[in-house]
């Protein structure tokens, strides 16, 4: 069992359908639909968890193939996919992005070919370094020169994070970014899932068969979801702060946000 597992049935509830994590999401799509995409192009989710952006990628591109390692939540996701009729664009696949070429060999799709490879929210953060090095050498084979890697990952530093935790006195809370270890990071009350974090940087020098083209903060001012029970109390401040978001989209933010978007173009 994954631990994602545990947490299927209630992900929406907790993140995607909250203030915090609908503001941060319309982030990376605005941002995401910004890119030079012919329509008809396909694309490989990793991690696509509840089926949410599958959904929103065959919206606007030609095909998706959503790929998650946790049973549970591709079962949501398929549930969600046929809910919103998109089954004929969306080709459902349980495959560990850690071991992407292996697992997408096994469901038939080796000579697959994709123009981008999208993966939101942190989920590439469940791969240690290794993993990531595996998934650089996998990717490449999937994408044609000029092709897109768009990612959304949890950085070394966020700084609401660390005032929160400092402020509840939970002192290595508030600096467990920073470990080079993986960190047992909570996903409810009884699960946990080892994450590592990683910086632009780190992931430049793992992606070697990419260059770097862009890097932007993703909840710099927006807070962690976690804290979106806090916000609820205060939703003109929220709606401040998703303004103030707006204009705090460049990498010089992008150190110390919750998450950052980084786009990837193999060479």
């Amino acid at each position: 069992m994954q631990p994602f597992d545990a947490i299927a049935s209630h992900y929406d509830r907790s993140f995607t359908e909250t203030a915090t994590g609908r503001f941060q999401r319309a982030l990376v799509r605005e941002r995401t639909e910004s890119l030079d995409l012919p329509s008809d192009a396909a694309v490989l989710e990793l991690n696509c968890g509840t089926g949410t952006d599958a959904v929103w990628l065959a919206g606007w591109l030609a095909s998706v193939v959503a790929t998650d390692i946790s049973e549970g939540m591709l079962a949501v996701a398929q549930a969600t996919i046929h809910q919103h009729g998109a089954a004929q664009r969306i080709q459902v696949v349980q495959a560990d992005a850690g071991q992407l070429a292996q697992d997408l060999g096994a469901a038939g799709l080796s000579q697959a070919r994709f123009q981008l490879i999208f993966s939101n929210f942190g989920g590439l953060n469940c791969l240690s370094p290794a993993a990531l090095a595996q998934l650089n050498r996998d990717a490449s084979a999937l994408l044609p020169v000029g092709g897109h890697m768009v990612l959304v990952m949890l950085g070394r530093f966020c700084w609401w994070e660390t005032l929160y935790f400092l402020l509840k006195g939970r002192f290595k809370a508030a600096f467990r970014r920073w470990s080079a270890q993986p960190i047992a990071a909570p996903l409810d009350a009884h699960t946990t899932v080892d994450t590592w974090y990683y910086s632009p940087t780190e992931m430049r020098g793992i992606f070697t068969h990419f260059k770097v083209v862009r890097t932007e903060a993703i909840g710099f001012w927006l807070p962690p979801s976690y804290l979106d029970p806090l916000m609820q109390r205060f939703p003109s401040l929220l709606s401040l702060l998703n303004r103030a978001e707006q204009y705090c989209r460049g990498r010089a933010f992008a150190f110390a946000s919750d998450h950052y978007w980084i786009v990837l173009e193999r060479k």
